[in-house]
């Protein structure tokens, strides 16, 4: 009996030592599906940035953003955290997962902008790591300016229904508006305006006269409901009716500005003529269109949606203000098409003899020299009609082959420029031929094409690279432009007019960029900058001009004033 207890004693040992060796390992941290991983918080006070006294019922803001992309502002499933701050400004904001935000305030009356902490600079995004709490949390809000001012006529007469249009100044060069925010008002019965909640900078001021008394929301209804004339033509600030010659309008935060326009009554005029289809024959039921030649022109400038020629063709176009204009028209889905500009001075205009074309067939092929190999499927060829010269029309595209050739449909006989989206990194178009047009000096003109010459365009692997570091003061400044114009101004290269805003750090990459010569500007913001040919300086940005070789890497360091609070 004494030999066979020892052996049970031993599988006894044995069994136990499992139990306590599982016990053990039960006892290890386990990843469990129900436990809520901590969250966090953040509180802090939204003061006046003039005054520093607290604002009661500002709002606080998080919104989070991707995880991959610190610049992006796409809102995550239930990404959006609000709060108010209460009479000492005080907000908290609890409950946040773990992530990255977009954290802005804002009030009425005042600018929105990011927080800061440890009185340090604003910052663009907030990362919250599980569990943190954020008590030092501080945002100081400038106020926001206001333009207001009363319209009227030659005689004193107050206009209502006049479109006061205040457009911030962004960079407007050449057929580049690269921002172009837009606040406006309309006049009420007394001629008066108030555009509200401006943010501190430049700003060009316009008057429109919209031709009613009751402003809609859709140009359309304006001029179709429209119960008197609209005989005064737009005006800019200072009392000038070419955009061109408009002047900024600098405002300081908080700053109201009264401003009057007094709008010139003029002649309106009548535009006529006879519309033809391809084989000559009067065109009818196809709508003649009227819009004006100036890109830059206020959203409200008078325009009409359109006239219908009569059975032999003939149209009549009444109560145009003198201008610059493009008649046009298109027959079927755009295949037959005509433009032509014309300038509406003291005379009513006459005599006018449009006639349809049919677009054309345009076909390529895309070569590389050198360097890796080039997946031609992934970009697309663009033709771009220029702005201020086919305001009806933006272009024609197309996909791109495997072997490299395109055929781009329904191209009207006009004149291009030639964009390729997107350019691979590191690559850039080194020439573009179309029979022997150089395109990328030129453009490409079609009109009165009729030859099957080929577009045959050539790519280089050997881009260079500017980057850098742009100052606001001392801080690094956040979203800052920067643009590289091409020197001599190249209209028809859209390749070599290239941007990129600055991170947190204040730094920007440019790549992909054309061997040239260019002038490297840095503005503050996207809604300050200075209206002028190709970059011209200002007070809101500094420059450098840079010559750029194959492969080459340069870097630009760029210091901005300090901001203004």
């Amino acid at each position: 009996m004494m030999r066979e207890t020892k052996p049970l004693l031993t599988a006894l040992w044995f069994i136990v030592s499992l139990n306590g060796s599982a016990q053990g390992t039960a006892r290890q941290p386990t990843q469990d599906s129900s436990v809520q991983p901590e969250t966090c918080a953040v509180q802090g006070t939204v003061l006046a940035a003039a005054t520093g006294a607290p604002l009661k019922s500002a709002w606080v803001a998080l919104t989070a953003v991707s995880a991959d992309n610190q610049s992006s502002k796409e809102v995550t499933e239930d990404g959006l955290f609000k709060g108010l701050t209460d009479t000492n400004g005080h907000f908290v904001i609890t409950g946040l997962p773990a992530g990255k935000y977009q954290f802005r305030a804002g009030k009425t009356g005042y600018v929105s902008e990011d927080y800061r902490l440890d009185d340090g600079p604003p910052k663009a995004t907030l990362r919250l790591h599980p569990g943190e709490k954020l008590d030092e949390v501080e945002f100081r809000l400038p106020r926001t300016a206001v333009i207001m001012g009363r319209v009227t006529d030659e005689s004193g007469e107050p206009i209502a229904g006049v479109v006061m249009e205040a457009d911030a100044a962004g960079t407007r060069m050449g057929d580049y508006i690269l921002e172009d925010p837009l606040r406006y008002a309309v006049t009420n019965d007394l001629g008066e305006y108030r555009i509200h909640d401006l943010i501190p900078g430049g700003y060009y001021l316009s008057a429109t006269d919209s031709g009613s008394s009751v402003f809609m929301n859709s140009t359309r209804l304006i001029w179709e409901l429209g119960e008197r004339y609209a005989n005064h033509p737009p005006v800019y600030y200072p009392d000038v009716t070419k955009s061109s010659e408009a002047q900024k309008i600098r405002l300081r935060a908080g700053e109201g500005r009264r401003i009057d326009f007094s709008l010139p009554t003029v002649k309106l005029l009548t535009i006529s003529g006879r519309l033809l289809d391809a084989d000559g024959k009067p065109a009818a039921q196809t709508r003649v269109q009227l819009r004006p030649r100036d890109p830059y022109a206020s959203s409200s400038v008078n325009f009409r949606y359109g006239v219908t020629p009569d059975a032999n063709g003939n149209f009549v176009i009444r109560e145009v203000l003198p201008g610059s204009y493009v008649v046009s028209a298109t027959l079927g889905r755009e295949e037959y098409w005509t433009e032509q500009r014309i300038e509406v001075a003291g005379d009513n205009v006459s005599g006018l003899v449009l006639q349809l074309r049919k677009e054309l067939e345009l076909s390529g092929r895309m070569r590389v020299t050198g360097g890796p190999k080039f997946d031609f499927q992934k970009v697309r060829i663009w033709l771009e009609a220029p702005r201020g010269d086919e305001p009806t029309y933006r272009g024609a595209w197309s996909e791109i082959q495997k072997d490299g050739t395109f055929t781009i449909h329904r191209v009207r006989p006009t004149t291009y420029r030639l964009g390729l989206y997107p350019m691979p990194d590191g690559w850039y178009l080194r020439s573009a031929f179309f029979g022997k047009q150089n395109v990328l000096e030129g453009g490409l003109q079609l009109s009165g094409v009729e030859s099957k010459e080929s577009l045959e365009l050539t790519f280089s692997p050997n881009a260079g690279r500017v980057e850098g570091v742009v100052l606001q003061g001392d801080d690094p400044a956040y979203g800052a432009l920067v643009r590289l114009f091409p020197e001599p101004a190249n209209p028809n290269h859209t390749g070599m007019s290239q941007d990129a805003r600055t991170d947190e750090d204040g730094h920007f990459v440019i790549s992909s960029v054309v061997p040239g010569r260019y002038h490297a500007v840095a503005f503050a913001s996207e809604r300050v900058g200075e209206s002028g040919d190709h970059g011209s300086p200002s007070a809101d940005s500094v420059s450098a001009r840079i010559i750029m070789a194959e492969k080459e890497t340069k870097t630009l360091n760029f210091k901005l004033p300090k901001k203004e609070e």
